[in-house]
């Protein structure tokens, strides 16, 4: 019961920062938008602060599960990279709607050091995951040898760099496309018979 309580939660906690922006919401809207009491809301979080914090941990969670799935895979490394470009530009084309509250929770980063924190750990969790898939293809022959870490930095800034341009710029960025484009280019670097 808990869990479907604080989901209802964060699900309210979208729809009013989506209607509203983050700043401009209250924990009395996100009461009245879940209906359920506000000391319930204050059981499970802290704040309007922690139920932000539970909202980009929602968004960010299947990526970290497609990832952890594709790690144990069988499959080779670069096809399993390919399917998570997939995979995630599928979660970006669900999030469309959600960009306004991506854009102002990322506006936070600079003035907010749990939200930083949040997001750091995001990002270090998806470098550990490309690292990783590098030093399989890389063990297996599949890549060649080269710095794991460099390599890995390297994909994630693929990615984050074209979410930002998406954000900016949603009605001219085919994310997929420029996604499955760009890992390739980058494969065919690692690959060990270029």
């Amino acid at each position: 019961m808990p869990h479907v309580r604080t989901q209802q939660i964060v699900d309210a906690a979208v729809r009013v920062f989506m209607r509203k922006g983050v700043h401009q919401s209250s924990v009395d809207e996100i009461v009245a938008e879940a209906g359920v009491s506000k000391g319930l809301v204050y059981l499970y979080f802290k704040g309007k602060k922690a139920l932000i914090e539970a909202v980009m941990k929602r968004l960010f969670a299947p990526d970290l599960q497609i990832a952890q799935r594709l790690l144990n895979g069988n499959e080779a490394v670069s096809s399993r990279l390919q399917e998570y470009v997939r995979a995630f530009a599928a979660d970006v084309e669900r999030y469309r709607a959600l960009l306004p509250l991506f854009h102002e929770c990322y506006s936070m980063l600079g003035r907010n050091r749990r939200m930083r924190e949040l997001v750091a750990d995001y990002y270090a969790r998806q470098e550990s995951f490309f690292r990783k898939m590098v030093l399989q293809g890389i063990v297996s022959g599949e890549f060649r040898a080269c710095d794991a870490e460099t390599a890995a930095v390297s994909l994630l800034a693929l990615q984050e760099g074209l979410i930002m341009r998406w954000m900016m710029q949603p009605e001219t960025t085919d994310w997929s496309a420029q996604a499955e484009e760009s890992l390739n280019l980058l494969l065919r670097a690692l690959l060990e018979n270029n």
